[in-house]
């Protein structure tokens, strides 16, 4: 075989990510989240003309939308990328968020508050809304986001927790929005920073994953525990009242979770992060 024969296609370079990982990461996740519900709106709608029931906010459409542009994103970084739903180690993400599941005993069985430890059945419409918040957002924030940029950080533990911190930080603070929706000022900032914190579990479980279904998961049980648990939580998803001791606890709980994700980002571990993120981004032909 010739010389020329033998050569492997580089991927592709992408400047704007390796200059300024962090603009590039937040137009991607921006844009990205923004062609996903556009996609799933226009799904919805066509599906809303065939079944008359059917919402608006349905399903069907925000995971479809969501699907199509992981694929794009895929298709853009191949072939160097593996993919958010592919490879990484999977059970190793799903035993470490099995901390999730004390979060959500301790939230029913601490007789903190008594109109909060009685556990109700989410509506269709809360359950669909905590599929769509959990995968979306996860989507957004630790597959877009976060994931663009381990391309950049892998190899580097300081500014992986960085990029932890960074992209928790602004998960958190879109939930500012709800005082847009009727929620108090103050119940909407505690909000931001309690989903701050979970946030980093969030992202401490992708890392060790490198398979974004474990994050989503957890993340979709967290909301329908919230519906299930707090009365405050309106079936559209904002915090409604005043502040609570219960609701203390809950930032407290979550305080600790953030505490946790950290503890499992910690540098002894940072080996097997970087292999699983070398094999997820193979930029190594050009690094």
């Amino acid at each position: 075989m010739g010389k020329h024969s033998q050569k492997t296609k580089e991927p592709r370079r992408d400047v704007l990510v390796e200059k300024v990982p962090v603009l590039a990461a937040i137009i991607i996740a921006g844009a990205g989240w923004i062609a996903s519900l556009y996609i799933g709106s226009m799904i919805n709608n066509i599906i809303m003309g065939f079944i008359p029931s059917y919402i608006q906010d349905g399903l069907i459409g925000y995971i479809i939308g969501t699907l199509v542009i992981m694929l794009l994103y895929k298709w853009w970084f191949r072939p160097e990328f593996e993919g958010q739903l592919t490879g990484g180690r999977p059970g190793k993400g799903f035993l470490l968020g099995l901390v999730f599941i004390a979060y959500f005993a301790l939230a029913v069985l601490i007789p903190i508050d008594g109109s909060r430890t009685e556990l109700t059945m989410p509506s269709i419409t809360s359950i669909s809304l905590s599929f769509v918040a959990g995968i979306g957002e996860e989507f957004c924030f630790r597959g877009l986001l976060l994931g663009t940029l381990m391309r950049q950080w892998k190899d580097d533990h300081r500014k992986v927790i960085f990029a932890v911190l960074l992209t928790s930080a602004i998960f958190g603070a879109i939930h500012l929005t709800n005082i847009n929706s009727g929620a108090g000022v103050f119940v909407s900032v505690m909000q931001a920073i309690s989903s701050g914190f979970l946030g980093v579990t969030f992202a401490a479980v992708y890392i060790r994953s490198g398979n974004l279904l474990v994050p989503m998961t957890f993340h979709v049980l967290t909301d329908l525990m919230a519906f299930a648990t707090n009365p405050a939580v309106s079936e559209s998803g904002v915090v409604t009242g005043t502040y609570q001791v219960g609701d203390a606890a809950d930032d407290v709980m979550c305080l600790i979770l953030m505490i946790i994700g950290l503890w499992m980002l910690r540098s002894g571990v940072f080996e097997e992060v970087r292999e699983i993120w070398n094999q997820k981004w193979n930029t190594n032909s050009y690094s």
